[in-house]
């Protein structure tokens, strides 16, 4: 899984996670794109993008740099 990935301004878009989601999102220009999860938690994410960043805060969503891939064997 990538750490990063290209946003459409030009940056990166950093990766996180929290089990089967991950979120990419571009600190430049806000843009993210979200895999797995539920469909509910993407609409709280369209509806308030802040809550991507208190998450992270929180140390809900984290690195994927930070992913221990040992955990899934």
């Amino acid at each position: 899984m990538d750490s990063t990935i290209e946003c459409q301004c030009g940056n990166k878009q950093y990766g996180y996670y929290s089990g089967a989601t991950v979120v990419y999102i571009c600190f430049k220009c806000g843009k993210f794109a979200c895999f797995g999860g539920s469909k509910q938690l993407q609409e709280i994410f369209m509806t308030d993008t802040n809550v991507i960043l208190d998450l992270i805060k929180e140390g809900t969503l984290k690195r994927i740099d930070n992913l221990n891939t040992s955990d899934y064997k």
